[in-house]
């Protein structure tokens, strides 16, 4: 009945949230300081205030096909003539213009069903990226990443990774590997362990002179990838 729910606050929405976070973080076997738009962009997912907008327009639909007679229909005409705030109505229309769908029930109550989901999954998935590519643009250990659609990134669906090796690659691209700088707030020393006059970093652990001298087939790995 998420469809139905009104007057959701923002407590509401992350208390929802947090449980499908920890979800995802078991999934990835992700550090407590992943940035939270890790998880939903690399695994594909849509944050549940996304799919519960797409629910509440869906039902939309729903309430448009019904005879007026209906108590629901009556119900919803009542709110839109004399809406208050907190109103099932008024939160459907926010979300009809986040996800730049037109407002004008006529022509919703028009089209196809087929259609009209359609239309609706397509435009949640654009609204969330949005929403989460806002998020990632504060966070630094997320700079090397583009995202352009919500989608499974490719090494986690790939069959020839075992999932540990997956869940390393995650820590690599979100900078949560475990390396003094991916972690410096707090700390006063971020040399390298090995001793030589470079922070202890990503980047410089596959071009540090000790571990190259110690693993030589690191170069070979640098070179190509």
């Amino acid at each position: 009945s998420a469809n139905a729910w009104y007057d959701i606050t923002e407590a509401n929405l992350r208390s929802l949230e947090q449980v499908d976070e920890s979800l995802l973080r078991q999934i990835l076997k992700a550090h407590s300081k992943t940035p939270i738009e890790a998880l939903y962009l690399e695994l594909g997912c849509s944050p549940i205030r996304y799919i519960l907008k797409a629910r509440r327009i869906n039902y939309l639909f729903y309430i448009l096909q019904l005879d007026k007679s209906e108590l629901l229909w009556k119900v919803f005409d009542a709110q839109m003539n004399n809406p208050v705030k907190g109103d099932w109505y008024l939160q459907v229309i926010e979300d009809l213009k986040e996800f730049d769908i037109s407002t004008d029930f006529t022509k919703i109550a028009s089209m196809k069903k087929y259609s009209f989901k359609k239309l609706v999954q397509n435009k949640q998935k654009i609204a969330a990226l949005k929403y989460l590519n806002s998020i990632k643009s504060g966070h630094s250990k997320m700079d090397n990443l583009v995202y352009t659609n919500i989608e499974l990134q490719p090494y986690l669906n790939n069959k020839t990774i075992y999932p540990q090796f997956a869940q390393n690659i995650f820590r690599w691209r979100t900078r949560m590997q475990h390396f003094k700088k991916n972690f410096s707030n707090g700390n006063i020393d971020i040399s390298c362990k090995f001793g030589c006059q470079n922070f202890d970093s990503q980047e410089h652990s596959l071009n540090c002179i000790f571990i190259k001298e110690k693993f030589p087939d690191l170069s070979v790995a640098n070179d190509q990838y």
